[in-house]
């Protein structure tokens, strides 16, 4: 062995079992509650890092939700739209 040449041990590590947040993002139940309940659009990424889901499943459900997400934000503008409207005919 040269003067360069270094030793190195190496040990395998137990890895601790996984926290509940690391559960929860690998569930199917708990990534679609979060695409629906909470984020819309803005929760596709935890979708496309969860394992469960196949690709075909992943482009399914984004498309879904995007198309979820529009709906939702469509209602709230016409409800705003209403109200100013309404608003303004008792002024």
């Amino acid at each position: 062995m040269t003067s360069s040449e270094t030793i190195v041990e190496a040990r395998l590590v137990q890895t601790p079992p996984p926290g509940i947040l690391k559960r929860a993002q690998n569930s199917r139940i708990a990534i679609l509650a979060v695409l629906f309940l909470m984020t819309g659009f803005l929760g596709i990424p935890l979708l496309w890092m969860n394992p469960n889901f196949s690709r075909t499943e992943r482009w399914t459900w984004a498309i879904v939700v995007t198309i979820y997400t529009c709906i939702l934000i469509a209602f709230t503008c016409g409800v705003v739209y209403w109200s100013l409207n309404s608003i303004r005919s008792n002024l």
